[in-house]
This record gives structure tokens, C-alpha cells and sequence, in this order.
């Protein structure tokens, strides 16, 4: 089963049980106003990269089991997710106050990938 209900202006949180839809392989959610944690139910998504969440509101960390799909821009948008580990672009759970900023530079046939840090004093 394939669901995509991108563009939709939806607000509100994500239903968990939506990870446990046995049938389902195709999860489309991006662009929407979707606020709150991404459920540890999507970890089923894990076999396969057909869930985007990207350009919601969701906030905190993403289930360890999803953290490769940010390589593929499924989270892109999210300013308040995070991970355990910066590798993949996403600000890092551990220290809020460092923010990386990915670069992507993409010339045939290479793609040169730049990360840095911005970080900011708070008093």
C-alpha cells in the first residue's frame, strides 16, 4: 500500500499507528505542517527509503533505525530534528547550541560534499 498525502497543509502529529500498517511500503507526508517527534513506530521503514517527511515542523530525535534516510533529503526542512550523530547533515542531539551546515556541490560525475559548523555563544 502506498500513501502520499504530500501538500496537504495537515497540522498535528503524526499517528504512530501509521508505522504499523503491516501493508504499507510507501509513506508520503512531506510538505505539510506536521509538528511533534517522528513516531519510533516508522522504524519498520527501515527496510526501504519510500518515507518523506521532509518540509513539516517535526522536532526531536530521529529513530535511530531512519537516521540513513537522511542522506536522501527525507527530513530536509525539519530545523528542529536531530541526530545522534552529525554525519549525515542534521544538527546533533548532544550539543544544541553547534549546527551543521551542509554544503552539496554537484558536478558531473563527482559530488563534493562540504560540512561545516556554525556556532553561536549563549550567556
Amino acid at each position: 500500500m502506498e500513501i502520499n498525502i504530500a501538500n496537504n497543509s495537515l497540522s498535528g502529529q503524526i499517528p504512530s499507528s501509521l508505522g504499523s500498517i503491516p501493508s504499507l511500503y510507501s509513506l508520503d507526508l512531506s510538505r505539510n505542517k506536521l509538528s511533534g517527534r517522528i513516531p519510533q513506530s516508522f522504524s519498520s521503514f527501515a527496510r526501504d527509503p519510500l518515507l518523506d517527511l521532509s518540509y513539516n515542523r517535526l522536532t526531536g530525535p530521529i529513530p535511530q533505525a531512519l537516521t540513513y534516510l537522511a542522506d536522501y533529503g527525507n527530513f530536509a526542512g525539519n530545523a528542529g530534528l536531530c541526530l545522534l550523530d552529525i554525519s549525515a547533515g542534521v544538527p546533533s542531539c548532544e550539543n544544541p547550541y553547534i549546527s551543521p551546515l551542509l554544503i552539496h556541490i554537484q558536478c558531473l560525475p563527482f559530488k563534493i560534499v562540504i560540512l561545516s559548523f556554525l556556532c553561536y555563544w549563549t550567556e
